[in-house]
C-alpha cells in the first residue's frame, strides 16, 4: 500500500488535442507509480500516433479497436486492462487539475483501507477558463447515499467517471444496455453492493465542456 500502481484508463474517440492536454497532466502528476491505458475507438491512426510520443514518459499500453466498442463497452474493455490496485476512469475530454491529484485520492484510500471508491468535487470547465457551474455537494446528500441511494438519479453528486478512483476490489461492469444514465446505474450498484466511500471537497479534475463532446 505505500506505493501503489494507479490505472488511469482513458476510453478514446477522436479529440486528438483533448487526449494529448490529458496525458500532459498525467505526466506531471507527482505520484509516478501510474499505468495509463488508452482504448482507442478512433477510425484513424492519430492517437496511436500522439502514444508513441509519450514512450519515454508514461508507462502507456495502447489498445485500438476496429470495429469500434463504442461506449460504454470500451470503458469497460479499458477498465479490464487494468493491473493497479486502483483505477481511474478518465474521459478523453477531462483531465488532472493538479499535480498532486493522484495523490490525493491516494492518500483516502491509505486513510481507510476498507474504502471501495473515492470522488472529487465535479468541476465543469469550458476551454477559456469559464465554469459551467460551480458545482457543491450537499454533506447530507453525500453521506446519506447508503440510506437515499436514489437521490443519485435526480442530483448526481458522485459526477462523471473522471472523479471516481476505484479500488481493485470493486468488481462491477458498466451496464452496456445504457448510454445516458450508464455512469449513474453504476455507482448506484457500487453502494448497494456495500462499497464504502469518501468525498473530497478540492478541484482535482476538470471536466472539460466543448461543443464537440456526446453529452452535448
Amino acid at each position: 500500500m505505500n506505493n501503489p500502481l494507479i490505472s488511469v484508463c482513458i476510453p478514446v474517440y477522436d479529440q486528438l488535442k483533448y487526449v494529448e492536454r490529458l496525458l500532459d497532466s498525467i505526466v506531471i502528476q507527482e505520484y509516478k507509480n501510474i499505468e495509463v491505458i488508452v482504448s482507442d475507438d478512433s477510425n484513424h491512426t492519430k492517437i496511436e500516433d500522439l502514444c508513441k510520443q509519450y514512450d519515454k514518459k508514461l508507462s502507456l499500453r495502447y489498445f485500438k479497436h476496429q470495429p469500434s466498442l463504442k461506449t460504454p463497452r470500451n470503458w469497460n474493455f479499458a477498465l479490464e486492462q487494468a493491473l493497479g490496485q486502483f483505477a481511474i476512469l478518465i474521459h478523453q475530454d477531462d483531465y488532472f487539475a493538479k499535480p498532486d491529484s493522484i495523490t490525493t485520492y491516494l492518500n483516502k484510500f491509505k486513510e481507510n483501507k476498507n474504502l471501495g471508491f473515492v470522488f472529487s468535487r465535479n468541476t465543469p470547465m469550458f476551454d477559456n477558463g469559464e465554469l459551467v457551474e460551480n458545482v457543491r455537494r450537499d454533506p447530507k446528500i453525500i453521506y446519506n447515499l447508503k440510506m437515499k441511494v436514489d437521490h443519485l438519479v435526480d442530483v448526481f453528486v458522485i459526477g462523471p467517471p473522471s472523479n471516481v478512483m476505484i479500488s481493485n476490489k470493486i468488481n462491477i461492469k458498466y451496464d452496456e444496455r445504457f448510454i445516458w444514465l450508464v455512469d449513474v446505474d453504476y455507482c448506484v450498484r457500487m453502494i448497494e453492493s456495500g462499497a464504502e466511500y469518501s468525498f473530497i471537497d478540492e478541484h482535482l479534475v476538470t471536466i472539460g465542456m466543448h461543443a464537440e463532446q456526446a453529452t452535448v
